[in-house]
């Protein structure tokens, strides 16, 4: 793993943090459980994480 794709996981967290806190904010009732935007990082982590593996073994 390059530092390129540390960068985009790390966009992906940020981004899905931050989408979760304005959900909150606006009283949007998904958003309201801890579980659920727990598991929401992790299920958007592990989509970045395949789509890039998908990436890397289509470039060989």
């Amino acid at each position: 793993m390059n530092k390129h794709d540390l960068l985009f996981l790390v966009r992906i967290a940020v981004g899905v943090t931050v989408l979760w806190y304005i959900g909150i904010s606006f009283g949007f009732f998904p958003f309201m459980g801890d579980e659920i935007g727990y598991c929401t990082l992790i299920i958007c982590l592990v989509i970045a994480v395949c789509t890039l593996y998908i990436i890397h073994h289509n470039d060989k």
